[in-house]
């Protein structure tokens, strides 16, 4: 029996989707723990979702049951799973949103929600959330055997969204952006431990729109208000490029998918 229900959803805080999930897992368990691991996230962007969740899980408990209802085909043909790793559960659609977490952690089995015993009576085509996704994590935190839920899958089959690896050259970094955080913080798909560029060098960023001047630093405020940083020691592990109390999303102009170039500036 897992005593914590984390959950993560693109719902907004000003709508009831919330608070109506949570009332169906208080009302199948009433003494379980839900935890907001993350609400509000962009509409529709799994990729940003599925990432959330793998920089974030591990600093759960085990037996963690994770919740994740960002789902824009709800209602379509996509299935629901229940997914058991090495140390947690994972609930939510196959449309990737769970998979970069799960094949982190270990898959051991997954299974497709078919059994309507652990559902809502009455199964919406547009809130599946309340429906399936709450009360199948509700009746696993009091103990019920994934295997109850539905048949098991192959865990090849479960949709996957990844990231891409980087272009690496001598002195020159072709990057992505993964995403971005609400302080215009964005996340590159450079491994902190593939940027070799010492602490305090200074860095040319160039993208489609934009060229400028960044240094290397441990903080963001190894840089004057308004600069460019880039940080290489991240508390998630991959580079991160920022602005001291200002937003290097919109001083870059860039949003998930762009390429960022970062070359070593000539001395």
């Amino acid at each position: 029996m897992s005593s914590i229900i984390a959950l993560l959803t693109d719902f907004k805080t000003q709508d009831p989707f919330i608070g109506v999930m949570k009332g169906v897992i208080y009302g199948i368990n009433p003494v379980v723990r839900i935890v907001d691991l993350a609400h509000d996230l962009p509409s529709f962007d799994i990729r940003h979702a599925a990432f959330i969740l793998k920089i974030s899980y591990k600093y759960f408990p085990k037996g963690t049951i994770f919740c994740c209802v960002v789902d824009p085909g709800v209602g379509t043909t996509r299935r629901g799973v229940a997914i058991k790793t090495r140390n947690y559960f994972f609930v939510g659609p196959d449309n990737g949103c769970l998979s970069m977490a799960a094949l982190d952690d270990g898959i051991i089995v997954a299974v497709e929600l078919k059994n309507r015993e652990f559902m809502l009576p009455e199964i919406s085509t547009t809130f599946h959330g309340r429906d399936i996704f709450a009360p199948v994590s509700a009746y696993i935190s009091r103990g019920v055997p994934i295997t109850m839920f539905g048949p098991v899958v192959d865990s090849s089959t479960l949709v996957r969204v990844g990231i891409a690896p980087p272009k690496i050259t001598e002195d020159t970094y072709e990057a992505e952006v993964i995403t971005s955080d609400s302080f215009g913080n964005i996340f590159l798909n450079i491994p902190t431990e593939m940027f070799k560029e010492p602490i305090g060098a200074e860095v040319i960023v160039k993208t489609k729109e934009t060229k400028k001047e960044a240094k290397v630093g441990y903080t963001f405020g190894d840089v004057p208000p308004g600069e460019l940083v880039i940080i290489r020691r991240t508390s998630h592990g991959y580079l991160e490029l920022a602005a001291n109390m200002a937003s290097a999303k919109d001083i870059l102009n860039v949003k998930s998918g762009d390429l960022v170039i970062i070359k070593r500036k000539k001395l």
